[in-house]
């Protein structure tokens, strides 16, 4: 690779991250895995500790699912699964906060709810990957693909 072929690649930069039809979505990727890596970090550090093994077996089965992704897109636009996963992994978390709190719920709601987070995670990042291919030119799919997946991590890594 020469010089002036990275200079381009770093010109494209801006484009590719400022178009509207991929910015929310490389939006939504900084916190898919943020969320993720964060319920996890509050988990350790809270009662349901003692429950970690359990919702990472879940966890460790559940995102297999991800490999069904390609027949759900024959069925429902991708952008639609996204939109869906989206919601329900927020709606999730947000009950995942019930048993942060000490409140007294049956562990099995929480080992659904846990399931239902990370079902969506399985089919969120599959459709993201799929949108940004879609809303790219031929010429800008790797480039595009590549800024999501850093995008992604850096929201691990802030998680």
């Amino acid at each position: 690779m020469t010089k002036s072929s990275i200079t381009i690649m770093i010109s494209q930069l801006p484009k590719l991250l400022l178009d509207k039809q991929r910015l929310a979505i490389y939006f939504c990727s900084l916190f898919v895995l943020l969320s993720f890596v964060a319920l996890y970090s509050v988990l350790h550090q809270n009662w349901l500790s003692i429950y970690i093994s359990e919702l990472r077996n879940i966890s460790i089965f559940t995102l297999l699912f991800s490999l069904t992704a390609s027949f759900v897109y024959k069925k429902i636009s991708p952008l639609y699964v996204l939109v869906i996963a989206l919601c329900l992994m927020a709606i999730s978390l947000a009950m995942h906060a019930f048993y942060l709190n000490n409140q007294q719920n049956p562990i099995y709601l929480l080992l659904m709810i846990h399931f239902v987070f990370i079902l969506d995670l399985a089919y969120a990042v599959p459709a993201m990957i799929t949108c940004i291919a879609i809303n790219s030119g031929i010429q800008n799919r790797g480039m595009a693909t590549s800024l999501y997946t850093s995008i992604l991590f850096i929201g691990a890594s802030l998680g």
